[in-house]
């Protein structure tokens, strides 16, 4: 074995301590941990020892969940016919987006 095949199990024995002491933190936390033992270490190769030794944290993201298309929100009367024969039969109004700080698009239709 190499030296640094050495000093690497030695690193993941303490990793494996540490991570039994706190199993939500990630390797960020371990290698925190790590510096405030004095080991000189970077982030990389913390994250790299822990996915060899299988270290994970128990704390993970959230699936975010997106809701389906609901109902249309009023009954199409007009039936996307939109000429008429006389006055005042059929309105139509164009309803448009206006997102404060977006850039170009800004004024979409809905619909």
């Amino acid at each position: 074995m190499s030296a640094r095949e050495i000093a690497d199990a030695q690193i993941i024995q303490v990793l494996r301590e540490l991570h039994e002491d706190d199993p939500e933190g990630g390797y960020r936390v371990l290698a925190d941990d790590l510096h405030d033992l004095g080991f000189v270490i970077s982030e990389r190769r913390v994250w790299r020892l822990c996915k060899i030794a299988g270290i994970q944290s128990t704390i993970t993201t959230r699936k975010r969940r997106y809701q389906k298309a609901g109902a249309p929100v009023g009954d199409d009367l007009v039936q996307r016919d939109f000429t008429a024969d006389g006055l005042d039969e059929k309105w139509l109004v164009d309803i448009t987006v206006n997102r404060p700080g977006s850039r170009g698009g800004s004024e979409i239709p809905r619909g």
